[in-house]
């Protein structure tokens, strides 16, 4: 299911990437979306099955955490994942005034609920992308601290 978010994306200009955000529960140790779906914080989470600019198979995010608090808390879970995008993995649909986000991989940052991950920004106030694209990246290789992260999918 989908919940087409009014608000904007916040870019994290550190990681070249986009914030999404995701709520899933926690058992056993592990962040899980219902059905199972593991979120392992700060590992590449692979989608095997998901298909690239597919609405349904894919992993779904909104763009703000106010909006997983007051759309998604309770009935996917109780905490709220900050997720990192990657250009070239991630999609949106428009309807209903506002838009869904979809990716088919991400790297699970850290939980704004219990803290796992240590995440202490403020994502709030984390600038917003130019309007006329993408921020020029902040180091040579942008995308260099992805390959040094564990990989999972199952």
């Amino acid at each position: 299911m989908c919940v087409y978010d009014r608000d904007h994306g916040l870019y994290l200009p550190e990681l070249s990437a986009l914030a999404g955000f995701k709520v899933v529960e926690r058992s056993n140790g592990m962040h899980r979306a219902r059905g199972g779906f593991a979120y392992p914080i700060q590992t590449l989470r692979v989608d095997p099955d998901a298909i690239a600019g597919h609405h349904e198979r894919c992993m779904h995010f909104v763009f703000s955490p106010s909006t997983a608090e007051q759309n998604l808390l309770g009935d996917y879970g109780s905490h709220i994942l900050l997720s990192a995008l990657l250009p070239g993995h991630v999609w949106s649909r428009e309807a209903s005034g506002g838009r869904c986000l979809h990716g088919d991989l991400t790297v699970p940052l850290g939980c704004l609920t219990c803290g796992e991950g240590g995440v202490e920004v403020d994502v709030l106030s984390l600038p917003r992308p130019a309007s006329s694209g993408m921020r020029r990246p902040l180091v040579d290789n942008p995308l260099g601290w992805v390959r040094n992260l564990p990989v999972f999918s199952d």
